[in-house]
């Protein structure tokens, strides 16, 4: 069988002939073949990577595949890498390292791409955009679903400048994501972008259309969770996540939260913004309509001759129910008063 060694980012056998290299992560390449020596369970396990920036709602969102009960949630793993690597302070940064590794080749090989139990098909991972740092092989996330979850870089910048007092484009987070999608679609990867103020009016559409587009089965239990957070949250979560743990599902924003005047450099900032944040909004995964009977979902429609699936009709699909066709009926019999009253008022010059 040969003997195993272990690189620092995974075991292979000897007879594979690799020579890795420890200055620089293994190419995609080498990392694919060293897992095909592993738990044929991992190759079966759906990975998807949540790419966003900050207060996009993006722990609800952990928090709704969570529910899902065939998930594993995974709070931004790459969050002490990215600490460590950059010097940014955090007050708890010291707890931080003290339940993360700095090493990102460890990240990958005992988080991101370890085993996971049998039971479960799916593990989430939320992850920050900017902490997908440049100076890094980036090759990892092609082997995992990516998505983007996207907020308008005003309001990003808006919440930033109540509790910092200064911003800048950067701390938007757009170019982070944009750069992300560029790397993935450059490599032939298709990369559903949801939009925060999507996720927060339509949910049940957003998270429907979204399923659909990673290939996994829609479940309602997404749309409710616990107050008071989930055992998985990072150790910042006392810090940042008190509004989340509030929560018990997706609400639009008040209005006076969506609503608001912002400061100059906030306007400034997310002006420097627009251009990648309009390219991600076209690539906007639409919601789909909530219907009132799920047997409703796959219904075709008569259109010019043609029978056309009702995403295809491009019009308003009526079911008729009892209720809509003595809605109708009635109309039918008030028609002639309505007509006789329009010729009433014509005749007196009520419309002169």
């Amino acid at each position: 069988c040969g003997t195993l060694y272990h690189t620092g980012y995974g075991c292979f056998k000897n007879d594979l002939k690799m020579t890795p290299t420890s200055s620089k992560m293994a190419p995609l390449a080498i990392r694919s073949a060293v897992r095909a020596y592993g738990n044929s369970a991992k190759s079966e396990l759906t990975r998807i990577n949540l790419w966003t920036q900050p207060r996009s709602a993006s722990t609800s969102l952990m928090y709704s595949f969570k529910q899902r009960g065939d998930c594993i949630v995974v709070d931004e793993p790459l969050y002490a890498h990215y600490i460590s690597e950059t010097g940014e302070p955090r007050p708890y940064k010291t707890e931080l390292f003290a339940t993360q590794s700095r090493n990102l080749e460890d990240v990958l090989e005992n988080v991101v791409f370890s085993e996971q139990p049998e039971a479960k098909s799916l593990v989430f991972f939320k992850h920050m955009g900017k902490q997908l740092l440049p100076n890094t092989d980036w090759s990892w996330i092609l082997e995992c679903k990516n998505v983007i979850l996207l907020r308008h870089p005003r309001d990003v910048l808006h919440s930033f400048y109540t509790g910092l007092g200064s911003v800048s484009p950067a701390d938007s987070g757009v170019k982070d994501l944009y750069d992300i999608y560029q790397y993935a679609n450059d490599h032939g990867q298709q990369v559903p972008v949801i939009l925060n103020e999507d996720l927060l009016r339509r949910p049940e559409g957003t998270l429907s259309s979204l399923c659909e587009q990673l290939g996994v089965p829609f479940t309602k239990k997404m749309l409710r969770w616990e107050k008071g957070g989930i055992e998985e949250e990072g150790v910042w979560s006392s810090v940042w996540y008190h509004s989340s743990h509030a929560t018990t599902g997706f609400a639009p924003p008040s209005p006076s939260v969506a609503y608001k005047a912002v400061s100059e450099e906030v306007e400034a900032s997310s002006a420097q913004c627009e251009l990648e944040y309009s390219k991600l909004k076209q690539k906007r995964v639409k919601p789909l309509p909530v219907l009132p009977d799920d047997r409703n979902k796959d219904i075709f429609v008569h259109v010019g001759g043609k029978l056309l699936h009702r995403s295809d009709a491009k019009i308003s699909v009526l079911l008729f129910s009892r209720g809509l066709k003595g809605g109708l009926r009635l109309f039918h019999s008030l028609l002639p008063v309505i007509e006789a009253n329009i010729a009433f008022c014509a005749g007196i010059g009520a419309y002169s």
